[in-house]
């Protein structure tokens, strides 16, 4: 029985690595886009345009400027939206939704488009709580 047990197991693993199956997780970029450059749009905060760098360079991504660099990152025509989703009894907001959206697009040193503009969104629900001096700075 242990010998049919481990002959599953190897044939499961085998099946799942020949049908291309990887597990979740940050994908490579290919050596074709490296060295890359990040062009952050004016409208693009600070902080989110420090942060996108900071991750591709934790993925091992070559970074550089825009006259050495293979293909561009763009990210630009940021959004975003702020609305109250609760209110209290006395009619004051009591929980927000934030959304924030920004368009990317990856393109070649000769301006081809490698990645058609796409847009990423996302949205996160916070309390306000009017009696703590932290919540309202957050």
């Amino acid at each position: 029985m242990p010998r049919a047990a481990i002959l599953l197991c190897l044939f499961l693993g085998f099946a799942l690595a020949g049908c291309g199956f990887q597990l979740r997780g940050g994908s490579s970029v290919p050596e074709a886009v490296q060295p890359l450059a990040l062009k952050c749009g004016p409208e693009v905060p600070h902080q989110l345009c420090r942060e996108v760098e900071q991750q591709l360079a934790r993925g091992g991504v070559e970074l550089t400027g825009e006259t050495g660099a293979t293909a561009i990152l763009q990210l630009g025509n940021f959004r975003q939206k702020r609305r109250a989703t609760a209110v209290t009894a006395r009619a004051a907001a009591a929980e927000y939704r934030l959304r924030q959206s920004v368009e990317l697009q990856l393109i070649a040193a000769d301006q081809t488009p490698l990645i058609a503009t796409e847009r990423v969104n996302s949205a996160i629900t916070y309390r306000y709580d009017e009696t703590n001096v932290l919540a309202k700075q957050q």
